[in-house]
């Protein structure tokens, strides 16, 4: 995978460098990318270990990582 993408490719797993949001569990910033199967990514929260969804793409993985609902309310 290129740097120019953000991403280090290191022993075990591919560190994200680009921005990111932080975990929605625990707030840490310290995450991973990873890829779990052969084209298989996830990330990983480095202090907590939560998982963002398996998707075919680094950036697929990433990008539903940062997605987040609205939080809801109750009605009335």
């Amino acid at each position: 995978m290129p740097a120019s993408q953000g991403l280090v490719a290191t022993a075990e797993t591919t560190t994200l460098t680009s921005s990111h949001v932080v975990c929605p569990f625990c707030g840490s910033a310290r995450t991973a990318l990873q890829e779990i199967d052969l084209g298989s990514w996830m990330v990983e929260c480095l202090d907590c270990h939560s998982t963002g969804p398996v998707k075919t793409s680094a950036v697929a993985a990433e990008q539903s990582w940062n997605c987040r609902l609205p939080y809801l309310r109750p009605l009335g």
